[in-house]
Order: structure tokens, then sequence, then C-alpha cells
């Protein structure tokens, strides 16, 4: 504003402008510069959009474009203070297009949401009730001058003292115009310029944070409605507890809904059927926790569905057949966070001689925004001998005794994006038991279980045993991906280091597969010769890696191999050179072909295994008990029968050897003698729980089916059969419910009865953890930006463009969503392997179909180019014109200006 700060308007009369008003110049300018940054920011919309460039330019150009509207009110001020001005054209065009970039740039980065707020009116009426008053008073002031004024002698009379002076000496000032003996001196113009510059770097500075204050949030990944504003997974602790034969994992997770809206979000968890097996669920709602009911699948999800239509919270967990997954859905309202306690459980088999447990540790570290905590034990019967974590050496197991141990991790820098592997071992045959107490018909009854498990490598078996030739079986991936970064050398220089190491009377066999091809060396293995390198090396030249990653499709051939080397008293030993994860039957098939070919290339070492108790009556087997023991496995028996835990015991271990039937071992065991072993009830459980699953999986009986949702529901667990559901009834914000609940409280919860999740260096003070209401993360007025609606675009084109199929040349082919091609192919049936916004790839017949629509077609790309060549030719075309302003006043001003309004001779 003129004067605002006691600051003049100086005229260049016969200066560098020549007559043209320094002021209409700067607003014409400062206008100029506010569409060049606005046009700039426009021509980076696309792939390659920048989120912080792009609010740096908007609000440079909202901070030009008010700097414009400055200059081109003092630019009109001063047009009236000096009549002899020309260029007050240039103000106005500089006020027009200031006015277009101010009002565009603040659309973009959202500055216009901020001023629609309550408190932003209130700011905007303040400063334009102070601009009215100034400029009213300013007016005033200029009337009064331009009444002393004396255009011919470019004289006017000084508003303190009174002089006539030359209207070019003088100064502006809060009072008026003044003489040079009146004007403030050298320093307090200094001053006032200081302020001035202060004043502009608050308002860009107030700018640039108001555009990016609403982005900390960070979102994970979970199936839900699309929504500018996604659910959140605040924090993710995990509690896994191992025994022998035995894997318990606890996953409490917190869910946030920053949204105005109710959400119900679906949480996938990497759980392959018959593996894990989901026997509890809990939904925590601030200080109260709920507990799950058990009822077959359908019913299940009619009773969610039922829940959602009356307004009630609710959590599910089910079987996606489709996927070969769990998934849980949980409702949570708007601004309030939801707390899910998930119990899996499983048997654990020993391979190689050591017990192995997988958890996906890298899902909840990319999922988890605030926190990350997991403590895993690990507690057997027998002796501890060994245990390690293969994933991450640097996590070191604290002993406690001889039969335990534990680990913990307490970030997600610790986790370190890898999946946890924990393998582990004890000493001896171990035995162990646990006894239930149970009232039926009026009369106490004691269930007494029991499980015995032996190493096939204990010296009980060692007359039983003999070392068998190999029989290296390569199946050696060809897919696309193997095409980059010299895998393929890679692979070929492995087959032929692996093949050099066979001795007589051992062969191999070698198969590529890419796509749905599997190319094989030979129909048969055959021994390794001196000729063999040879043919091999030339065999794996001719390849070339190209399609898509199918294990399904080359496991037939290593099965036929595999039996074959088995029939001829070999050992099978597979090995499998691939890259990475199989994107053809990745989810579905593989787990089930897998499971069949390690069974047919592990040769049997014992035959006919059957485990006999002594001492109990009723007894009955989770499992059959003839057994088939493979090289590097165990026998191993779970079962239940009448007794105490104080009542003596004996076993002993029968089957096949060389000599024929023959005993293996006994074992007596006196009175307390045999340790207790919390949870073998539900080890025993389980344990019946795949048993009928394998007996569905081989023969379909619908008794079956019946006897194992009976089964699974009496004892609350999640099969592809059976559901647990929570219903819980509305309440009013702040009141916790009563009926059918119970205080949950954290620190006392611990599956196996002795650890608790908290720890060394556990998560820092402020972290809530599970159940925490606190919405301190949601701001208090959300919106989504242009920008940042265009920040997401670029995000999904790169994710859809980036994705690992793509990327390493894995999709077979391409088609146009809507092309006569894709109506052809007939997707409904497809399995999706990638869904990302304009990019899905379907695993269909045994190919990787990619499908593009949107910004992947071509003719949405040749659009998005003529965008940015439209605008970049504006900005261009802007900046030139910012460059010549200066020069054209200049040249109006000598065309137009008499000498003697300039004062030249």
């Amino acid at each position: 504003m003129p004067g605002m700060f006691g600051s003049g308007v100086r005229l260049e009369l016969g200066g560098r402008f020549r007559g043209v008003g320094i002021d209409s110049v700067r607003a014409l300018q400062a206008g100029l510069a506010s569409l060049l940054f606005l046009f700039t920011t426009l021509a980076t919309f696309g792939p390659w959009f920048s989120l912080p460039l792009a609010i740096a330019l908007t609000g440079a150009s909202v901070a030009s474009g008010f700097a414009g509207v400055y200059w081109s009110h003092r630019a009109t001020h001063s047009a009236r203070r000096h009549p002899w001005e020309l260029g007050r054209v240039y103000g106005r065009v500089g006020w027009f297009a200031s006015l277009i970039g101010i009002i565009v740039s603040a659309s973009l980065n959202g500055l216009v949401f901020i001023a629609l707020h309550p408190l932003g009116w209130i700011v905007a009426i303040v400063l334009i009730l102070a601009f009215l008053a100034i400029h009213a008073g300013t007016g005033t002031k200029e009337e009064l001058f331009l009444a002393r004024l004396n255009p011919v002698q470019r004289t006017a009379a000084c508003v303190v003292c009174g002089r006539r002076a030359l209207v070019a000496g003088g100064h502006w000032r809060r009072v008026g115009w003044t003489c040079v003996a009146c004007a403030p001196r050298r320093h307090h113009q200094v001053v006032h310029k200081i302020l001035r510059a202060s004043v502009i770097l608050c308002f860009v500075g107030f700018t640039v944070l108001a555009t990016t204050g609403q982005r900390s949030l960070a979102f994970c990944e979970i199936l839900e409605l699309a929504s500018d504003v996604p659910t959140e997974v605040r924090g993710t602790q995990v509690e896994i507890g191992l025994t022998e034969g035995f894997a318990r994992i606890v996953i409490i997770k917190e869910f946030f809904n920053p949204s105005d809206r109710l959400k119900e979000g679906q949480v996938f968890f990497p759980l392959e059927k018959g593996h894990e097996l989901i026997t509890d669920l809990s939904l925590k709602i601030g200080n109260v926790v709920y507990h799950s009911s058990a009822s077959d699948r359908q019913e299940g999800l009619d009773d969610f569905l039922g829940a959602l239509a009356n307004g009630k919270d609710a959590a599910l967990v089910q079987y996606d057949p489709a996927r070969d997954v769990y998934w849980i859905a949980v409702t949570i309202p708007p601004k309030e966070s939801r707390t899910t306690v998930t119990t899996l459980e499983m048997p654990l088999t020993k391979r190689d001689g050591l017990y192995e447990y997988d958890y996906r540790l890298s899902v909840d570290a990319r999922q988890s925004t605030q926190y990350l905590r997991l403590h895993a034990t690990v507690q057997t019967s027998a002796p501890l001998e060994t245990v390690q974590v293969p994933s991450h050496p640097g996590l070191a197991f604290s002993r406690r005794g001889m039969n335990a141990a534990e680990a913990w991790i307490n970030s997600t820098e610790e986790a370190g994006g890898r999946d946890l592997t924990i393998q582990f071992r004890s000493s001896g045959p171990s035995i162990g038991q646990q006894v239930v107490t149970r009232t039926v018909d009026d009369a106490t009854v004691q269930e007494r279980y029991v499980r015995f498990s032996v190493d096939v490598r204990d010296p009980a078996f060692a007359g039983s045993l003999r070392p068998l030739p190999r029989s290296f079986l390569f199946l050696v991936d060809a897919s696309g991906s193997m095409g980059i970064s010299n895998r393929w050398s890679l692979a070929s220089d492995a087959v032929l280091r692996l093949g050099q190491s066979l001795g007589p009377r051992e062969s191999y066999a070698i198969a590529a597969f890419q796509g749905k091809k599997v190319i094989t060396q030979s129909d048969v293995p055959h021994q390794w010769t001196r000729d063999s390198e040879g043919d091999v090396a030339r065999f794996l030249e001719s390849i070339h890696p190209a399609g898509s990653t199918s294990l399904t499709v080359a496991v037939p051939t290593a099965e036929r191999w595999a039996r074959d080397a088995a029939a001829g008293g070999q050992q099978p030993i597979l090995f499998l050179l691939t890259d990475g994860h199989p994107t053809i039957d990745s989810d579905g098939g593989v787990e089930s072909a897998v499971r069949q070919v390690v069974g047919a290339i592990r040769v049997p070492v014992l035959e006919s295994v059957k485990t006999a108790f002594t001492g109990g009556e009723g007894i009955v087997f989770a499992s059959p008990n003839t057994q088939v023991v493979i090289q590097g496995g165990e026998v191993v028996a779970v079962a239940k029968m009448s007794g105490g835990a104080t009542d003596p015991l004996s076993l002993d271990v029968s089957g096949s050897g060389p000599a024929g039937d023959e005993r293996f071992l006994t074992r007596d065991y006196a009175s307390g003698e045999i340790p207790l072993q919390p949870l073998l009830r539900k080890q025993w459980v389980l344990f019946r729980v795949h048993a009928l699953l394998v007996e569905i999986e081989a023969t379909g009986d619908p008794a079956t089916v019946a006897e194992l949702k009976a089964f699974a529901t009496a004892n609350r667990i999640v099969t592809p059969y059976t559901s647990l559901v929570v219903t819980i009834p509305r309440t009013n914000p702040g009141t916790p419910a009563t009926e059918g609940s119970t205080a949950f409280d954290l620190a006392g919860f611990d599956p196996f009865g002795g650890g608790l999740l908290t720890g060394p260096g556990s998560a820092p003070q402020g972290l809530q953890g599970p159940g925490s209401t606190s919405t301190a993360a949601a701001p208090p007025f959300a919106f989504t930006t242009p920008l940042d609606q265009q920040a997401r675009d670029a995000r999904a084109y790169w994710d859809d463009v980036g994705n690992d199929l793509s990327v390493e040349h894995e999709v077979d082919r391409y088609v146009r969503v809507d092309s006569p091609e894709y109506q052809a192919l007939g997707l409904n049936e497809g399995v999706p392997r990638f869904q990302g916004r304009d990019l899905t790839i379907v695993e269909n017949d045994g190919e990787l179909i990619g499908i593009y629509r949107g910004r992947l077609d071509p003719s949405s790309a040749l659009l998005s180019v003529l965008w940015n060549v439209f605008w970049g030719t504006l900005a261009a075309a802007t900046l030139c014109a910012f460059v010549e302003v200066r020069k054209r006043a200049r040249d109006a001003g000598r065309r137009k200006i008499p000498r003697y309004l300039v004062g030249e001779p």
C-alpha cells in the first residue's frame, strides 16, 4: 500500500523509463512472473510430476501475484499523483494477470481451501477492512495533493511545512506529500525496506507451510473402497511362541480411520491353506476387548453383513479360496481406532533335523506407520540345542536356562524389510504332556494329552539307515527376468559347478521353464560323464530367457524324474534356480505341487513306523499312527488318553527295517517324570484338523466336511469351511460397553505364560500401542488439493509401469481394455497378479496378460504430451514477455513524452 511504511514512490522523469511509471512496470512484471510460475507448474503435470517442485512453483506464483496486486495498486495512486505519467495499461494488465495467478495457483495448492476455513474468513475480513481504510485515507491525501499541484511548474505544497517544491524532489509519507526537507532520513528508509522484505518473506513462508502442512500421513496397503484418505495401520505387535512341533503367533494391529466416513478395511494375512490356522479373533475398542464366536463360513459372513446393516461394529475372519489366504475385515468409525488381536497356530514339521518357522515380517514393517514390535520365544521340553535366524544374522537369541531363548525386534529398521525365519532343534527324544479336567455327566474326567518325537538321526535308528547315491534334478528359471543383470550366466555356471561334484552311480537331469513351456535336455536322468559338461553348456546357451515364471509347469517333470531316481535307489535332490517369486500360479497351485514333489524326492528311510503307548485308556491319535519317515525327518505321535499327570507311561517305536519288522526304541516314564507342556491339547486339535483337511482334499467326502465343521466350530478354528466373527452393539462415544466385555491389559498378555510385549529397546515414550484412541494424526480439517491428486496420479503411474512383473519382463503380452483381443480372452476366470490403477496383470491359462487403460493407453499418452507442450510453450512466451516489458516501456516513453515534461533542454 502507498505510504504503509512511510516510503515514497519515485517517478523517474527524464530517467530510465522517461514517463512510464516504475510501479506499472513492476506490476506487469510481477503478474507475468505469477503466470510464468503457474504455466510451469501445469507443464510439469504428468508422469514426471514432482509435488515439492509444484508446491514451490505455485507458492511463488501466489507470492508474485500478491506483489503484482500491490504494485498495481501503487501504480494506480502514482497515476493520480502524476497526471503526465504513461503506461497505465501496464498496471491494469499486471493486476489482471496477478489475479489469475493467485486464484488458479491457490486453487491448485490448497490455499483457497484454507481461506474457506472459518479462521481464514476472519483473517481475510480483517485484511480487507484494513486495506479499505488505508485506501480511503490515501485517496483523501491525494485529493489534497492535487488541489495544491501546479502541473505546468511541476510543484506542490508540502503537507508538513506548506512550502512549494518540485514534485520529483519530494516523497510520499503517511501524512501525504512532503518536500525534501521534511522527508524521512535515509536510515529510516532502510528500516522501512527491511520491514517490507520481512513481510514478503513471512508471506512466502506461510504460503509454503500452508500448502505442505497436510502431507504428513503415511498409508498402508489395505483393501478398501477408493478413498482420498485411506485407512492407516498405526502399529503392529507380534508375539511368536515356538516349541517342538508347534507354533503360536499373536498379531495385534491398530487401525485408524482418518476420514469422515465409516470404513470397512480388509487386511490380508499371508496364510496358506493347511499351513497356519486362525484360532482366535478379538476386537479392542478403547480399553474394552470383545471376543469372537465360531460359526459356519456362510453364517459368519451373514452375521457380519447383518451387523453392518444395523450400524454395529464388527470384525470377521474368513478364508478366501481364490487367493488361498485368510483375511480380516473390520469396521472402523470416522476418526477412531480399532485394534484386532489375531491368534494363529500351526504344527511344525522337522526338516533336515530342524524345526523351521517363517513369518512375513516385511508385510508388517511396510504397513506400520508408527511402531513395530516383535517378541519371539523358543521353549522346548528337551534341552534346546540350536536356535538360529538365517534371515536376520544380527538378531541374537538370549538364552533363558537350558530349554528357552528369546529375541526382540523393536522397529521397522531392525526388521530390515525382510521376512523372519527361525530354525531350532532340541537334543534327544522329546516328550511332554498336558492334563485337562472336564466335567461329563456330573463326573470329573481327566484327559491326558501326550506328544512324543524323536529325530531320525537318533542312534536307535542307526542300523536301519544307509547312505544313498544322489540324483541332481535341475529346474532352471528361463523367464524374462533371468535375462537381466547377467542372471542367466550365473545360473548356467551354478548348474555346471554342481554337476561336476557328482560321482559314480550318480545322475542328473535339467529342465528350463518359461511361461507354459518346459525345455528338457533329456527325458530321463542319466549319469554325469566327461562329455556332460559340454552338453549342458550347449543346452543352456541355446535357451533365451523370455516370458513369465511358473513353478507349477515344471513340477510334474521334476516329480517324474524323482520317482525314476528313487526307484533306481538314488536320493533325488531338487535344485530350483530362479531369481524370485513365481509370477504364474503363485498362490493357488504352487504349494500343493511343491508339497507333492518334495514328498517324491525325499526317500523314505523308515516305513510303517508305529508308536504304541501303554498306561492309558481310550487312546486316540490325532493323525494316523502308521508313519513313513523321510530322510531328515522325525517320528512323532500326538495322542489323547485318560489319566493324570503322575500316572506312569511306557512307549515303544517299531517299524520295518533291513531285517524286517523290528522294535527301534522303548521308553518307560515313571510317575511325574514327563514334563508339563502347555497347549498340547491345542496341538492335538490342530493335528486332527489337518488330518481332516487332507482327507477332504483326497476324497471330498461330505460326511468328513460335516465332521470338520463341527469339530472346528467347537474348538473355535477358522478353516476353509468355518469363520470367526465379532459383533458389537453401537454405544455412545466415550461410553465403554459392559455387557459381554472384559478389560484387556496388554502388559499381562502372553500366549505361553511368561513373555510380555515389552522388553529391551521397546517403543519410545509416547507410542500408546494397540487400542490408543488418540486422533492426533488426523488434521483439524483435511482436504485433497489438485496437486495432491496429481501426485497420486503420477505415483500410481510409476507403480503401474514399475511393478516387478513388467520391469523384469515377466508379462507374456499386453492388451488394451475393451479391445477385440481383450474381449476374445474371456478373463473372468483369471487370477489377478497385479492390480494397479491403469494396469492389471492377470494369470490366465498359464500366461501373464497385462491389461492397460487410462494413462498407459497410447492416445492418453499423446494427450499428456500435448498438454505439456502447450503449457510449456505458454511458459516460454511469458518468460519472453517478462524480459521485453522494460524495453517496451522505455521505448514507449521515448516516443510519447514531450521534452518540457521531462525537463530536457
